[in-house]
């Protein structure tokens, strides 16, 4: 794509590189992507901890304007349950487990996290960024959420700057079900969702559905763009081979978030295949060891589990490019409907078949099975049956590459050139509800249909 002119972007966004998960990855790639297309990025984003997994820095061609930030008061065990959790452990020696725990901090956050445990980036944020401005004046902001701080930070660096702001919500809102309020802090969320998102000049999100929500709700532009994957990030994608091993490997890399994605149908077919005579492996890379430890034993304790605790993302890259089949666990809830988590565009990048368990017709799976990438399971038995024609075919050689026109429609180049589009027309006024004035393109009816 040829860039019409140069737009100045501001990006406002709290999980930015060297910070190390889907959030930070995305934004970093966004923010690199557009400075290669000719637009002049700069970033501000919060000072990384020295306790926090990182990974390199930002990109190398976009200036980042880092400013210090006010964290929760409380130890992270008051409020994150996962905390404690190690790579070598495995373990989550200082997690609480009591009704009384958990319920400290349910309280905790609600009471003290408006709109989240980031809120005390704000002040810092807007100060520090508009004295080290230096005369230079956006053209737009965008602000890139979760978290929600990052979109007050923009708000108000487009307030003082004159200049439109654009909103990426990765997940929704109020509209989260990731993000349980209680009854009486619902109308206080809903004050702030409406204050901010109703004044945007535009907003973009990652699936379709979602997509709808947002536009039924506010009278503003807005698009769908898919998270994609870095070709680095696979680098053996055109490299497909049989390694010699024995029996079917399959890899889970991500969150079990509080046993909402579960594996457990998944263990009950891998114990019935064992009783087959079947070789299967499960390797679990991700935190909640204690769940699934315990929908294991639900399960008949498979023998192929195996507990990987959490790793750094290059651990869990290679990972998936080692697996056969690459496992995505989805909330069968109906609120999972529109989600589409970045963690299926790094399997598709790896460019190995993805096995969807849970929420059959969420975007995520409607999209692997229209775009011929795998299987979405729609019952136990589906799953088990699946699994023992993807055994036999395994054990006959290597299972089948996706077609790779198909894999670089969902590069994060491919997905950000959409996003140029949209934030030039954006910061020239000429975005429409429906996509970019006079240039909208409509997007395939298979992955239209199927799209957080």
């Amino acid at each position: 794509m040829v860039v019409r002119r140069t737009v100045k972007i501001l990006l406002a966004a709290f999980y930015y590189p060297p910070m190390n998960n889907t959030g930070a990855r995305r934004v970093g790639g966004t923010a690199e992507q557009l400075a290669r297309l000719g637009h002049d990025v700069r970033v501000v984003t919060g000072c990384a901890k020295p306790s926090w997994r990182v990974t390199g820095g930002g990109p190398a061609n976009v200036r980042t304007l880092r400013t210090p930030w006010i964290g929760p008061p409380l130890p992270r065990e008051w409020t994150d349950p996962n905390a404690g959790e190690t790579a070598a452990t495995g373990r989550s020696a200082r997690v609480a487990s009591s009704r009384a725990r958990v319920l400290l901090r349910a309280v905790y956050r609600t009471c003290f996290y408006l709109p989240d445990p980031y809120v005390g980036w704000l002040p810092y944020a807007v100060r520090g960024v508009v004295r080290r401005l230096d005369g230079w004046r956006p053209d737009l902001v965008l602000s890139s959420a979760y978290p929600l701080t990052s979109i007050m930070v923009g708000q108000r660096l487009a307030r003082h700057c004159r200049v439109p702001h654009v909103v990426e919500l990765r997940d929704l809102w109020t509209d989260n079900p990731y993000r349980p309020r209680p009854a009486w802090a619902r109308p206080i969320d809903r004050t702030l969702e409406r204050a901010y998102l109703s004044r945007a000049a535009g907003m973009v999100t990652v699936s379709e559905e979602l997509a709808r929500i947002l536009r039924a709700k506010y009278p503003v532009p807005v698009i769908t763009v898919y998270h994609g994957f870095e070709p680095r990030d696979a680098p053996r994608l055109r490299e497909e081979a049989v390694d010699g091993r024995n029996g079917l490997r399959l890899v889970y890399t991500g969150s079990l978030h509080d046993g909402r994605r579960d594996p457990l149908p998944l263990l009950r077919a891998m114990s019935r295949l064992e009783r087959e005579g079947l070789s299967i492996t499960f390797h679990y890379y991700g935190p909640d060891s204690a769940i699934m430890r315990q929908r294991c034993e639900l399960a008949g304790d498979p023998a192929g589990v195996r507990i990987m605790g959490v790793v750094p993302n290059e651990s869990a890259l290679d990972a998936q490019l080692d697996a056969d089949v690459l496992v995505l666990l989805m909330w069968d809830h109906p609120n999972e409907v529109g989600s589409m988590t970045g963690k299926l565009f790094e399997y598709i990048g790896a460019g190995k078949p993805v096995l969807v368990v849970g929420a059959p017709h969420s975007a995520a799976a409607r999209l692997v099975v229209s775009e011929h990438l795998g299987h979405a399971a729609t019952s136990d038995d589906d799953l088990t049956e699946w699994l023992r024609r993807t055994a036999a075919t395994r054990s006959a050689g290597a299972l089948p590459a996706h077609d790779l026109a198909t894999v670089e429609r969902f590069s994060r180049a491919s997905q950000i050139r959409r996003l140029c589009s949209f934030l030039e027309a954006c910061a020239a006024g000429t975005a429409t509800r429906i996509g970019v004035r006079g240039s909208a393109r409509p997007e395939r009816r298979a992955a239209q249909s199927s799209e957080r």
